[in-house]
């Protein structure tokens, strides 16, 4: 009997081990990743600015919203690809641009108003010699 025990709690411990090292090599789940990605974007001090979102399915992250440029674009999605655990990226990322300026039009130019009283009539001056 107890023999039995014995090797009873040697499979119990060998099986505790086993478990937990498996774990530790696991993917982080969905969660942690998301975390992760989103702290990674606004590590950047560009992308930290712009509208990204992260959402995350069995380690496939997609990106939605908004970038100004290209290079934006393909920076969160390096950034998100990086990240151990991701299996797939879909970025969705939209690619906007600069606010452009509102043009402004000139004001047309000042019309000289015209006299209240009408026009002038010219008195003549005679000059004295």
């Amino acid at each position: 009997m107890p023999a039995l025990q014995v090797s009873l709690a040697c499979v119990l411990i060998s099986s505790t081990l086993l478990l937990g090292a498996c774990r530790r090599n696991a993917a982080p789940d969905d969660k942690a990743l998301a975390h992760e990605i989103q702290a990674r974007l606004y590590r950047d001090p560009i992308l930290r600015t712009r509208d990204i979102s992260v959402i995350v399915q069995h380690g496939v992250v997609t990106l939605p919203g908004q970038v100004q440029t290209e290079e934006e674009s393909a920076r969160a999605a390096r950034v998100a690809s990086g990240t151990e655990g991701v299996k797939q990226v879909i970025n969705q990322l939209v690619i906007v641009g600069a606010s452009p300026a509102v043009p402004v039009e000139p004001a047309p130019a000042a019309q000289p108003a015209a006299s209240k009283s009408g026009p002038r009539s010219r008195r003549a001056t005679r000059s004295r010699h």
